[in-house]
C-alpha cells in the first residue's frame, strides 16, 4: 500500500490513498471546533492541489459532536469541501448511538453543489460506494 501521510494529531490521521484516490482522515475523541477546521483545511488544501474527488471519514472512534462542530460542518466546511473539488464523502460511523445520531443529523442536513455524503456501518461498504 502506498499512502501518503498528510497530517498526524491525537485527534485526527488524514494520509491519501493512491490506490483508491481517496483522502482518508481518521477521527478520535470529542472533537472541538478549532480541531476540525485544522483537519479540514488541510484535507481541503490536498483535495485542491491534487485533484481529489473521494474522501472517507472513518468515525469509528469519534465520540459526540457539539451542536457547534454540526453547524460549522454545514455551514462552512462542506461548501468548502465541495468547492475544492470532492464530490463524495463515504462516512465510516461509530458504534456509539450518540455519535451516530449527530453523524445523521449533519448529513441529514448538509445540501452542498454536487457534494454527496453517505454513512456506513463498514469500511467494505464505504470502499465500494466511493470507487
Amino acid at each position: 500500500m502506498n499512502d501518503t501521510i498528510v497530517m498526524d494529531k491525537n485527534f485526527v490521521k488524514i494520509f491519501y490513498e493512491a490506490e483508491n484516490s481517496t483522502i482518508v482522515a481518521k477521527w478520535m475523541g470529542y472533537l472541538k471546533k478549532d480541531m476540525v477546521k485544522e483537519g479540514m483545511d488541510e484535507i481541503i488544501k490536498y483535495a485542491e492541489e491534487n485533484g481529489i474527488k473521494r474522501h472517507l471519514s472513518n468515525q469509528l472512534e469519534l465520540k459526540i459532536l457539539s451542536s457547534e462542530v454540526q453547524q460549522y460542518l454545514v455551514e462552512e466546511v462542506f461548501p468548502a469541501v465541495s468547492k475544492a473539488g470532492i464530490s463524495k464523502i463515504a462516512v465510516l460511523v461509530s458504534d456509539d448511538v450518540f455519535a451516530h445520531v449527530t453523524v445523521d443529523k449533519v448529513n441529514n442536513e448538509m445540501t452542498v453543489g454536487d457534494l454527496t455524503i453517505q454513512t456506513f456501518s463498514s469500511s467494505g461498504a464505504c470502499a465500494k460506494w466511493l470507487s
